[in-house]
C-alpha cells in the first residue's frame, strides 16, 4: 500500500513538474491521454490490493435455520386450536397447534383393550401348555397301566391253559377211577354170582353173613361206579366247556389289552405330544423375552400413543412462526402437501456472503469481518469468518444415463461464486431478521489496504441513508 502511494504521488509530482512547473513539454491531448492511461494503470495497484487483501461484497445475507412444520399424523386431522400468534417469540416445547384428539384417543383405548386381551390369552396359553403336559403324562401313565393289564391278561391266559391241563389230568384220573370202580364192580358181581350159585346148590355151604357181605360189596362197587361216572362227566364238562370258555375269555381279554396297550396307547401319546408341542410353540413364541402377540399390540399401542401425543404440535426450538396461515377448522394431514407453517429458529444464525473465487485466495477462518447491514444505515457490525464453503451447485453432476457435455459459459453469464459463512459478534442476534442483507468486508491482514476498505464500507453504510432514492 505504501509503495503504491509513493509511486502514485511521485508520478503526479513528475507530471506537474514537467508540464506545469518547468514547462519542458506542452500538455497536449496526446500527452493528456498518455498521462491518464498511465495513471489508471497505477490505480490498478489499489484495485488489486483491495480485491485480494480485503475481499468485499454487497450481497451478504443473514441466514437462519427454518423448520417446516409438518403434522406427524397418519390421517387428515382437524385443527381445533391455534395456540400462538405470528412473529411472537416462543420457547422450545411450547404448544403451537392442537389437532382433534378424538380419533387417536379411540385408537389408543381400543389397543389398550386388545393388549389386555392378549395378556389374558398369554395366561391361557400357559394353562393350555400345563394341561397338554398333564395329558401327555396321563397318556404315558395309562400306557404303563395298560401294559400291566396286558401282562396280567397274558398271565390269565397262561393260568387258564394251566388249569385246562390240570382239568385234563383230573379227567384222566376220573376215568381211571371209573375203570377201577367198574373192575371192582365186575369182581363184586362175579363174587355175588358165585355166592348165589353156591347158595342154590348147597344152602349150607355159605353163611348168610358172607352172602350179605357179597351183596353189600356189590352195591358199594356199583355206587362207586356211579360216583366215578359222575366225576368223569363233571371232569369232561370242566375240561371241554368251562376250561375252553375260560381260555377264550382270557385270550379275548389279552387281545383287547394288547390292542389298548399298543397302537391305541401309542396313538393317544402321539396326539397328546403333538398337542403339547403346539401349546409349547404358541406359549414360547416370543421376541426379546415377550409373547409375540403381546409385543405386537404393545408396539401398535406405542405407535397410537405417539400419534395421540403429536395431536399437540410443539415448538421444536426457541424461535417464532413466520407468515402464520393456519386457522381453526382447517384440515391438516396427508391430504395437504408440505408444511402448514415455517418455524424460524433463533439460535445459530449467521451471515452468508458470496465472493468470486479469486477473492478467496487468502481468506481463512477466524479472520475479522466488518458488516454494513442495510437495515441499520450508518452502523458497522463486527464478525469473524467461520468457514469458506468448499464448492457450489455448479460443480454438481446428477446421476444420469447421458454423458456430460462441456461448454464454456458465455461472457454475459456471471462468474461462479463461493460462499463465506460469517459469525456475528453481537449479543442480541434477534436484531438481524432472516434475510437481512448488506455489505461484508473480510480483512485478511491489517494496514493501508484495510484502512482504505474501512473507508469504503463506511461510505456504503452512510450512503444507505439516501440510497436507494424513493423520490
Amino acid at each position: 500500500m505504501f509503495l503504491g502511494l509513493v509511486i502514485t504521488f511521485t508520478y503526479i509530482a513528475f507530471v506537474w513538474l514537467i508540464f506545469f512547473k518547468l514547462k519542458l513539454l506542452r500538455f497536449t491531448k496526446p500527452w493528456i491521454a498518455v498521462s491518464v492511461v498511465f495513471g489508471l494503470h497505477l490505480l490498478l495497484i489499489f484495485l488489486i490490493g483491495l480485491r485480494f487483501v480485503t475481499p468485499y461484497t454487497k450481497h451478504a445475507k443473514v441466514v437462519q435455520h427454518t423448520i417446516q412444520l409438518i403434522p406427524r399424523l397418519p390421517n387428515p386431522t382437524l385443527v381445533t386450536e391455534v395456540l400462538v400468534e405470528a412473529n411472537e417469540p416462543v420457547k422450545k416445547g411450547q404448544p403451537l397447534f392442537q389437532f382433534d384428539r378424538r380419533p387417536y384417543q379411540y385408537q389408543v383405548d381400543s389397543l389398550k383393550a386388545q393388549l389386555a386381551q392378549a395378556k389374558q390369552n398369554y395366561l391361557e396359553l400357559k394353562a393350555s401348555l400345563d394341561a397338554a403336559d398333564a395329558t401327555v403324562a396321563e397318556a404315558r401313565a395309562k400306557k404303563i397301566a395298560l401294559q400291566a393289564t396286558l401282562e396280567a391278561a397274558t398271565a390269565s391266559v397262561a393260568k387258564a391253559r394251566a388249569e385246562q391241563e390240570s382239568l385234563k389230568s383230573s379227567l384222566d384220573g376220573a376215568k381211571a377211577s371209573l375203570a377201577k370202580a367198574k373192575e371192582s364192580m365186575a369182581y363184586a358181581k362175579e363174587a355175588m354170582q358165585i355166592s348165589e350159585t353156591v347158595k342154590e346148590d348147597n344152602p349150607g355151604a355159605i353163611s348168610a353173613l358172607r352172602y350179605d357181605q357179597a351183596v353189600t360189596h356189590l352195591k358199594e362197587t356199583k355206587a362207586a361206579v356211579d360216583l366215578a361216572q359222575a366225576n368223569v362227566k363233571k371232569a369232561e364238562t370242566d375240561y371241554e366247556l368251562e376250561a375252553v370258555a375260560e381260555i377264550n375269555v382270557a385270550v379275548a381279554n389279552e387281545a383287547r389289552a394288547r390292542a389298548a396297550a399298543g397302537p391305541e396307547a401309542d396313538a393317544a401319546i402321539t396326539v397328546a405330544v403333538a398337542n403339547q408341542t403346539k401349546a409349547r410353540l404358541e406359549y414360547e413364541a416370543q421376541i426379546d423375552g415377550e409373547n409375540t402377540e403381546v409385543a405386537q399390540f404393545e408396539a401398535e399401542l406405542a405407535e397410537a400413543q405417539y400419534y395421540l401425543d403429536n395431536t399437540t404440535m410443539v415448538a421444536p426450538a426457541d424461535g417464532y412462526l413466520f407468515n402464520l396461515q393456519v386457522q381453526e377448522g382447517m384440515v391438516a394431514g396427508i391430504i395437504r402437501v408440505g408444511a402448514i407453517a415455517s418455524f424460524v429458529v433463533d439460535a445459530d444464525r449467521y451471515v452468508l456472503a458470496p465472493y468470486t473465487q479469486e477473492q478467496l485466495k487468502w481468506v481463512k477462518p477466524e479472520q475479522p469481518v466488518e458488516l454494513a447491514m442495510d437495515l441499520y444505515p450508518g452502523q458497522i457490525f463486527k464478525g469473524t469468518v467461520s468457514e469458506v464453503w468448499q464448492g457450489s451447485g455448479v460443480g454438481q453432476m446428477l446421476p444420469s444415463g447421458r454423458l456430460p457435455k462441456f461448454h464454456p459459459l458465455p461472457p454475459e453469464m456471471p462468474q461462479t461464486m463461493f460462499a463465506v459463512q460469517i459469525k456475528l459478534d453481537v449479543e442480541n442476534e434477534s436484531m438481524f431478521p432472516i434475510g437481512t442483507q448488506g455489505a461484508a468486508a473480510i480483512y485478511t491482514s491489517q494496514g493501508g489496504w484495510a484502512a482504505l476498505r474501512r473507508i469504503g464500507i463506511r461510505a456504503y453504510t452512510w450512503g444507505n441513508w439516501l440510497y436507494p432514492l424513493d423520490l
